[in-house]
C-alpha cells in the first residue's frame, strides 16, 4: 500500500503542479481527482494481471499426473451424476409427447 500511495502522489504531482518553466493552466481539483482515480484503476489493474500471471505460472508448473488426475475424476463425475439425470429427462419428455399424442387421438375420435 505505501508503494502505490506513493505512486499515486507522484503521478498526480507531475500532473497537477506547475513545472517551473511552465506557466499554463493547471487541473482543476475535480480534474485532479479523476486523474487519481484512473491511476488508481491502472495500479489495481496491474496488480491483478501480475496475481493473474503468477497463478498461471503456478498452474504451469503442476506435474502431468495431476492434470490426468483431474480429468479422470471429472469424466467419473459426469458420467455417474449427469448420465442418471439425462436418462430421467429423457424419460419425461417422451412421457410427455406420449400424453400429448394420447389426447389428441381422444379429441378426434
Amino acid at each position: 500500500l505505501e508503494f502505490r500511495s506513493r505512486l499515486f502522489l507522484e503521478k498526480l504531482a507531475q500532473t497537477i503542479l506547475p513545472k517551473e518553466e511552465d506557466d499554463g493552466p493547471q487541473l482543476t481539483e475535480e480534474e485532479a481527482r479523476a486523474e487519481f482515480q484512473r491511476l488508481e484503476k491502472a495500479v489495481d489493474l496491474k496488480t491483478q494481471l501480475e496475481a493473474r500471471a503468477d497463478i498461471l505460472g503456478r498452474l504451469g508448473k503442476q506435474p502431468d499426473w495431476v492434470i490426468y488426475g483431474a480429468a479422470i475424476l471429472e469424466i467419473f463425475g459426469s458420467n455417474t451424476i449427469m448420465h442418471p439425470v439425462d436418462t430421467i429427462n429423457t424419460r419425461l419428455q417422451v412421457s410427455m409427447y406420449v400424453e400429448s399424442i394420447a389426447a389428441k387421438d381422444k379429441k378426434t375420435l
